[in-house]
């Protein structure tokens, strides 16, 4: 829905060819926001323009460059991008992530791989509220940059909990 939503939301400021859309997406700071691969992005502008929810809006070209098309929203594309800012802004993603499948095989972790696994989780926790710091600047609401603090705050002190019950005993000498 991610993809669908942020590349409706570009066509609403005017047409775009599929390079532009993967040239914002990618640059200034928003590929920390939104990490996709180039693939995806083209194959929801189809996806898109088969269900109606953009048209094409002409083809040019820049200089010995293959010829692009242009896209722009359409009406249904309007109504579907607010359906889809209600959607995601009032809706909770599911629990349904890897990190949830490897917790609900806990016990298969080898003596304490889990709880090396957990502090290499806690590193890039940090490593990314770093990263947070860096591209607050180029990020476009500051409402973004405090929800991801936050979660990832939270997440910190989840680790951190998680370490203190999944660590291999200390007791007896162990290391």
């Amino acid at each position: 829905m991610a993809i669908r939503l942020l590349i409706l939301w570009l066509l609403t400021e005017g047409p775009m060819h599929g390079y532009g859309i993967k040239r914002i997406l990618t640059g200034d700071g928003l590929d920390f926001w939104f990490p996709f691969e180039d693939a995806s992005i083209y194959s929801a502008l189809r996806t898109l323009l088969k269900q109606g929810l953009v048209r094409s809006a002409g083809t040019g070209r820049h200089g010995a460059r293959p010829r692009y098309e242009r896209f722009a929203i359409t009406p249904a594309g309007r109504r579907e991008y607010r359906r889809l800012l209600l959607l995601a802004l009032g809706g909770l993603a599911g629990p349904d992530s890897a990190v949830n499948a490897a917790l609900a095989a806990e016990h298969d972790f080898d003596p304490g791989a889990m709880a090396a696994a957990l502090r290499l989780r806690e590193q890039q926790v940090q490593a990314r509220l770093h990263m947070l710091e860096a591209a607050r600047k180029a990020t476009p609401s500051r409402l973004m940059v405090e929800r991801e603090r936050a979660l990832l705050k939270a997440e910190l002190q989840w680790c951190r909990a998680a370490l203190a019950v999944s660590a291999p005993s200390r007791k007896g000498g162990e290391p």
